[in-house]
């Protein structure tokens, strides 16, 4: 069982086998190497991502200054949301401290 599916049964409690299977046919593995951008600030989030290892920084830019928003590390998910839920632009960069597994 991956981290994903331990993560969904641990936080939604007792998951259907199948429902269980088909949420997480909707995630894919990929790699995001370090310092690599995983979303770009004003590009639209279209995805959500679960961090099976490594670690993902999101960040702002004021001023040309790089504000740091959030770390996720394994077991987190990330996105920036109101871009991924309402399809608006990033106002988030998304890159990768070191190499990244995400789903």
């Amino acid at each position: 069982m991956t981290e994903l599916e331990q993560y969904i049964k641990s936080y939604f409690g007792v998951v259907d086998a199948d429902d269980l299977k088909t949420i997480v046919s909707m995630f894919k593995m990929s790699i995001v190497k370090k310092n690599d951008v995983h979303l770009k600030a004003g590009r639209q989030c279209n995805k959500l991502s679960f961090v099976q290892s490594g670690l993902l920084r999101m960040f702002v830019d004021i001023d040309g200054k790089e504000i740091n928003q959030w770390i996720s590390k394994k077991g987190y998910f990330s996105a920036d949301l109101a871009s991924f839920a309402f399809e608006n632009p990033s106002k988030l960069t998304i890159q990768a401290l070191v190499d990244t597994e995400v789903f």
